[in-house]
């Protein structure tokens, strides 16, 4: 993963946050980040069913997945507050062409995901992470599995100010973008980005995520 490199403050709604390139350091409090987002998440209830401690298996599960897919195609942005915690963080994976998506790169850390998720939700997860692999595009393109603030900063465009600088980079490359939306409120958010609705790339009892893919710029406005 790159070395860390900071932007200019943004300021939102009277909040203050520097956008900087993460560190394998930060992995920890960026899993406690995402836990916190994605704890009402549709897909991530339907993986990780209810539990005494299904926070601690969020964490542990996101903070696993961070370290199965550490590598030079890795790109994780975090929003920092004035006292440098973290309150938001974006995760960008670039996919060459004819990848594999991130199966391959989770083989060696099963047994860190059956200690974060348990056998039985551990299957649910690979089930889903399989069906939503087969309707990813087969070019080059980067996805987009997470991106999440903390409650306390919703609504001051912490999201949009994470995802700006890469979707503007997109645009200079000629390189599309990918993710898979859970909810209405997600499809409006991307679509607002530039992302266009597609297929729904699986049907979960509480989810059915869709396909959003967001071509560079130059390709939308012919």
């Amino acid at each position: 993963m790159p070395d860390a490199a900071e932007r200019p403050v943004m300021r939102r709604s009277q909040l203050s946050v520097r956008i900087e390139t993460a560190t394998r350091q930060d992995f920890a409090e960026i899993a406690a980040v995402l836990a916190i987002a994605y704890a009402d998440d549709p897909v991530h209830r339907d993986i990780i069913t209810e539990h005494p401690r299904r926070d601690v298996r969020l964490w542990r599960y996101f903070e696993t997945l961070l370290r199965a897919t550490d590598n030079d195609r890795l790109e994780v942005t975090v929003a920092r507050r004035t006292d440098d915690r973290i309150v938001g963080v974006s995760v960008w994976q670039y996919m060459p062409v004819g990848h594999e998506g991130e199966m391959p790169g989770l083989l060696p850390h099963l047994g860190g995901l059956i200690r974060a998720l348990g056998l039985r939700n551990l299957a649910r997860a690979l089930r889903v992470q399989r069906s939503l692999q087969r309707h990813r595009p087969v070019d080059e393109h980067w996805y987009l599995p997470f991106v999440g603030v903390l409650p306390e900063v919703r609504r001051n465009r912490v999201a949009t100010a994470l995802l700006g600088t890469k979707l503007s980079q997109l645009d200079e490359l000629g390189l599309p973008g990918y993710l898979y939306s859970r909810t209405p409120a997600d499809r409006r958010f991307f679509q607002n980005l530039g992302f266009g609705h597609g297929a729904v790339v699986g049907s979960l009892p509480s989810a059915r995520p869709l396909a959003m893919f967001r071509p560079p710029a130059r390709r939308r406005r012919r």
